[in-house]
């Protein structure tokens, strides 16, 4: 019986003789009483037929229908229509909901931290968190929106109560995501009380090992959360790492990333050049505390043993930001991933020796995949040397100091080359992977590494190719070509060995070991090449050897070999070079190089249809532009050196220089204007008669 105050403020009651003058808003009869006619005023509802089939679907309702029958009707009187509060009141008070019902009281909780009533809170977390191991088996995933509302509620409670009551609702947490497949929480060392905790042991025990086992869960995901909660249950894992060790490895870096640095197409391409990866630049990673001043690289002399090793300080890890698979920090990192490295020496002992591999292989690509997982490989010293290379790579004191980055990655694996010279290859790939050494840091790591390590390593062809590839403006390109030829004097193959000679050939050229017969010697090593020589050595030859011709002293012989040649891109360049400012400076400022212009243009006329039409075109373009803008007085200079080599050349420079019917009326109208005071009139040289 309710009190008479309550019973007076209820709206609803299950009997009256005579519904119509009841005060309550829902009133029940029998159907024997009088009938009541439907109106205005009531809405009659006959419930004497079959009974609905099926749940109710109002969780509010089924909430209050479970308040009634459990005979708690003063749970009522502060009820509001929201099912959340209603159903924490009830839970509070041991009255058994559905899994709406307890989903609503648990979101509710949840909001209501710090404003609910203490023992409602501590009520609302023993009642959902009941239960045990039979429970657990029995709903290993609980309604997916119970789930969920535990998770978060756990999430806000935990540490706010005591562990004794959080505690069991932590393990059916635990328990319904390893065993129902949902998010695995990352709980406290004291979040689970020791009862608690040997019974998930013993429940959990299998499913756990067999979750990480399974090469389906993604390794830097679920599996390390399984993991993290083996750990806290106390479940040995550790003949498991290994394996796991690998598939974390594939999911950092993926196989096809982790095989090899793919090449890009294009760029320093060289015809039977060894592989040199050109991919995407490596990130620059902060710089790394101490390694501004990184010790030289020893010197080894050709012949000398390179097993003499010496170790190199390590440098501290560098910290950066980037994308890293899991949950991660502020800076990126997966804690997961980085708790488990540390607190399990054979996962980090595997974990650092699969991506080590992977780093030897591509190490572009892995330093780029783990720019930001802050992988602990500084705090473990010894071994992992390509690994650390591409995890605590330094930046260069300057972004075009490529030597002194070079030295620093070096300095960065714990290991000195000529112990593993595989180091050096991976360090050179690291520094340049997206072009070429140029001509002087080619040479110098040449130099200061010796050419046994070179060989060791691999990376001789790189040196070769940095040469081959060089363009025509890097002067330091031919020397390291005769420095290549000498160090590696009988294992180069032929192809390669003769474009090193031409290039070698173009830094004598000018020279006194220039030798003889330049041109016959070009086209020698170029045509006699077992491969097509690189389109850039045969650029940086033609142009050298023109430079050479057109400069001069030029022996007759070379300008004949020139002109029977006939070679189109040679031609081209000799042209090239004849137009270039500076002979034209030289024709105005030297009288015995115009004469020798003229006598070298001038011979050895119809020995080639492509020799004349350069030839003729420099005396009309080039010198005979020249030679009339000179004074009479340095005109009457180049007669005087022809004379002396002879009085037929006197006699053609005459003929070639005296103007012609054109040639003449441009002067008399170039001295009636200067009579006149008006500019003279422009003539372009050439002479039409």
């Amino acid at each position: 019986m309710l009190p008479r105050a309550a019973a007076h403020g209820l709206t609803f009651t299950t009997y009256a003789r005579r519904p119509e003058r009841a005060p309550q808003q829902l009133v029940g009869t029998l159907p024997s009483c009088a009938p009541c006619a439907p109106g205005d005023r009531v809405r009659v509802h006959d419930g004497t037929g079959a009974r609905p089939a099926g749940p109710v679907g109002d969780a509010w309702a089924d909430t209050c229908a479970r308040i009634w029958r459990a005979a708690r009707p003063e749970l009522f009187r502060d009820a509001t229509w929201d099912v959340g509060r209603l159903a924490a009141s009830a839970l509070a008070s041991g009255v058994a909901l559905r899994a709406d019902a307890r989903a609503a009281a648990a979101r509710w909780a949840a909001g209501h931290v710090t404003t609910a009533p203490g023992a409602t809170l501590t009520g609302v977390v023993e009642a959902l968190g009941a239960g045990g191991e039979e429970e657990w088996r029995a709903e290993p995933g609980h309604a997916g929106a119970e789930r969920a509302a535990l998770a978060v509620l756990l999430e806000r409670v935990d540490g706010r109560l005591p562990a004794a009551v959080t505690a069991p609702l932590a393990g059916r947490v635990l328990a319904s995501a390893v065993l129902g497949g949902g998010a695995v929480p990352a709980l406290r060392a004291g979040a689970l009380t020791p009862p608690v905790r040997d019974a998930l042991a013993r429940t959990l025990a299998g499913p756990l090992r067999s979750g990480i086992a399974d090469a389906g869960t993604d390794a830097a995901g679920r599996a390390l959360r399984l993991l993290g909660a083996a750990d806290l249950l106390g479940v040995d894992c550790q003949d498991l790492m290994p394996e796991l060790a690998g598939r974390l490895a594939g999911t950092l870096v993926p196989a096809e990333e982790g095989s090899s640095d793919t090449p890009a197409a294009g760029a320093g391409a060289v015809p039977g050049a060894g592989a040199v990866p050109e991919v995407a630049a490596v990130p620059e990673v902060g710089a790394v505390p101490g390694a501004g001043a990184v010790p030289e690289v020893g010197a080894v002399p050709d012949g000398e043993s390179t097993a003499e090793a010496a170790s190199v300080p390590a440098a501290e890890p560098a910290r950066g930001a980037g994308a890293v698979p899991g949950g991660k920090d502020a800076a990126g990192t997966d804690p997961a991933l980085l708790s488990a490295v540390e607190e399990h020496p054979a996962l980090r002992t595997a974990l650092f020796a699969a991506l080590d591999t992977r780093a030897a292989a591509a190490p572009v690509a892995v330093a780029r995949r783990l720019a930001a997982a802050r992988l602990p490989v500084g705090a473990h010293p010894g071994g992992f040397p390509h690994l650390r290379m591409c995890v605590l790579t330094p930046g260069a004191a300057a972004p075009d100091d490529r030597i002194g980055r070079f030295r620093a990655v070096l300095r960065a694996a714990g290991i000195s080359p000529h112990a593993d010279p595989a180091v050096l290859r991976t360090a050179l790939r690291l520094v340049w992977p997206d072009a070429l050494p140029a001509g002087a840091d080619a040479a110098l790591l040449l130099d200061e590494l010796g050419s046994d390590l070179h060989r060791a390593a691999g990376t001789r062809d790189l040196l070769v190719d940095a040469a081959l590839a060089a363009p025509p403006d890097d002067a330091d390109a031919p020397a390291l070509a005769a420095d290549l030829l000498r160090r590696f004097p009988a294992e180069l193959p032929p192809g390669r060995r003769s474009a090193l000679l031409l290039l070698e050939f173009t830094g004598v050229l000018g020279t006194g070991a220039e030798g003889e017969e330049w041109v016959e010697r070009v086209r020698g090593l170029r045509d006699g090449a077992a491969e097509p020589v690189p389109d850039t050595v045969t650029e940086r030859a033609y142009t050298a050897l023109a430079r050479r011709l057109v400069d001069g002293p030029t022996p007759d012989s070379e300008l004949y070999a020139l002109a029977r040649s006939g070679e189109s891109a040679l031609l081209s360049a000799y042209g090239r070079e004849g137009r270039a400012e500076r002979v034209r400076t030289r024709l105005r400022a030297s009288p015995s190089y115009a004469a020798a212009c003229f006598c070298a243009w001038s011979a050895c006329p119809g020995v080639h249809p492509a020799w004349d039409e350069t030839r003729t075109a420099l005396l009309a373009k080039v010198l005979r532009p020249a030679v009339r803008a000179l004074p009479a007085g340095e005109r009457a200079r180049i007669e005087e050196v022809l004379d002396r080599t002879g009085r037929g050349r006197l006699d053609a420079f005459r003929s070639w220089n005296r103007p012609g019917a054109l040639g003449r009326l441009a002067g008399r109208l170039a001295g009636r204007a200067r009579r006149d005071g008006r500019p003279a009139p422009e003539h372009d040289g050439t002479e039409r008669t």
